[in-house]
C-alpha cells in the first residue's frame, strides 16, 4: 500500500490503519444484524428491551475501552466497537426469536463472519507483499467473494433470480416507473 503514499499523496498514517478494517467491518456487520432484529422489537412494542440492550452495550463499550485502548490503541477501540455491536445483535436476535415467531439463520451469520474473517485476514497479508503482489492478492480475494457466497450457501440462485425479477421484471428489463 506504500504506492498510495508515494504516488497519490495519501498520508503515512493510512498504512497503520489497515489492521482496523476487519474489526470495523465485522462491527458494521453486527450492527446490520442488530438493526434487523431490533426492528422486530420496535414493531411489536418491545422498546423497553431495546433501551436495556443499548444501556448494556454502552456499559460494555465503556469498560472495554478503558481496558483495551491503553493497551492496543485504535485497534482496541475497533475491537471494543465490534464487541458492543455484537452484543447488541445477539441480545436483539435472542429476544426477537424467543418472544415472537421470528427465525434467525444463525448458521448463515456464522458462515458470513467466518468468510469475512478469512478473506479479511488474507487481505491483511497484502501489506507484507510487494505493491503489485498485494494488489493482485486483494483482487483475487474480491473476485472469490461472490462465488464463496454461493459456495457457502449464503445465497441461493433462486433468491437472486427472485430479486432480479422483482427489480427488473420477468424479462430482465427495468420496470416502468410512475411519476
Amino acid at each position: 500500500m506504500q504506492v498510495l503514499v508515494d504516488h497519490l499523496d495519501v498520508s503515512e498514517h493510512y498504512l497503520g490503519a489497515q489492521g482496523l478494517v476487519l474489526p470495523l467491518a465485522l462491527g458494521f456487520h453486527a450492527y446490520g444484524v442488530y438493526m434487523i432484529a431490533t426492528n422486530v422489537l420496535y414493531a411489536t412494542g418491545d422498546t423497553g428491551l431495546i433501551g436495556f440492550n443499548v444501556a448494556l452495550a454502552a456499559l460494555l463499550n465503556a469498560a472495554l475501552n478503558l481496558l483495551l485502548i491503553p493497551w492496543l490503541g485504535a485497534l482496541g477501540a475497533a475491537l471494543t466497537t465490534y464487541m458492543a455491536y455484537a452484543l447488541l445483535a445477539l441480545l436483539a436476535v435472542r429476544q426477537a426469536t424467543r418472544r415472537h415467531a421470528v427465525r434467525f439463520p444463525f448458521s448463515v451469520y456464522a458462515r458470513t463472519v467466518g468468510l469475512v474473517g478469512v478473506l479479511g485476514s488474507l487481505g491483511g497479508l497484502s501489506g507484507t507483499l510487494a505493491p503489485l503482489h498485494g494488489f493482485l492478492l486483494r483482487l483475487v480475494l474480491v473476485l472469490v467473494y461472490v462465488p464463496m457466497l454461493f459456495g457457502l450457501r449464503l445465497y441461493r440462485w433462486e433468491e437472486v433470480k427472485a430479486g432480479w425479477s422483482e427489480r427488473y421484471g420477468s424479462k430482465g428489463r427495468e420496470p416502468d416507473r410512475v411519476g
